[in-house]
């Protein structure tokens, strides 16, 4: 994984740089892209999930709606999981309040715990 990873970010140097990349290599990412998002939601961890739908976007030029990719992620949680999630949610928060949380953060938790807590209420809790 943690090859992986350091492909993905010498690509997004290269792409923040305005490099080419050629449809072969895109090809290849988008492969990488693919397996990175899937390591990430086995873990059941939303944290890179803004960061490969950019990814994503810059290497297919697809325009990805966020809200509708966390939904989409956390779907196949079980409802531990998501509980699991909304506590690391949580002290993230708190955290983050220490050190002056801005809008943008605040924003993005509220959404998340929208759709957990929903997800939560469809199945509960097993």
């Amino acid at each position: 994984m943690k090859i992986a990873l350091e492909t993905l970010n010498k690509v997004v140097l290269r792409l923040q740089q305005k490099e080419p990349v050629t449809d072969i290599e895109k090809d290849m990412l988008i492969g990488l892209l693919n397996s990175v998002y899937s390591y990430y939601k086995q873990m059941e961890d939303i944290s890179m999930l803004g960061v490969l739908i950019v990814l994503y976007e810059r290497l297919t030029g697809i325009k990805a709606d966020k809200k509708e990719e966390v939904t989409r992620f956390i779907e196949n949680f079980s409802a531990k999981a998501l509980v699991k999630l909304l506590n690391s949610l949580e002290e993230k928060g708190k955290r983050q309040k220490e050190s002056k949380v801005g809008d943008i953060f605040i924003n993005e938790t509220r959404m998340y715990y929208k759709v957990v807590a929903n997800k939560i209420k469809e199945r509960g809790i097993k």
